[in-house]
């Protein structure tokens, strides 16, 4: 397999986890990450509103997600699309 290959079967690897411990599925709105998330996903206010609501998912998927793919996260563009397209 070729770099992206791994990257992207790496990514769908998470994805797959997180998808089935915290959400069923992941919103396009999150992406990009170009930050590295703030919020306390254990704040009532952090599921209030819309956008909190997309922050809150951000916050937790960037802590799910191994620190050794957060430089992935924050580069790599295609990202968003592997994670939402995973089945």
């Amino acid at each position: 397999l070729n770099r992206t290959e791994t990257l992207n079967s790496s990514i769908t690897k998470e994805a797959k986890k997180y998808i089935m411990l915290y959400h069923f599925w992941v919103t396009d709105h999150v992406f990009p990450m170009t930050f590295k998330p703030n919020v306390n996903p254990c704040s009532p206010s952090c599921w209030s509103l819309p956008k909190a609501k997309i922050e809150g998912m951000a916050t937790e998927l960037y802590n799910f997600i191994p620190k050794s793919l957060h430089e992935s996260v924050e580069q790599y563009p295609h990202f968003g699309i592997v994670i939402c397209s995973s089945p």
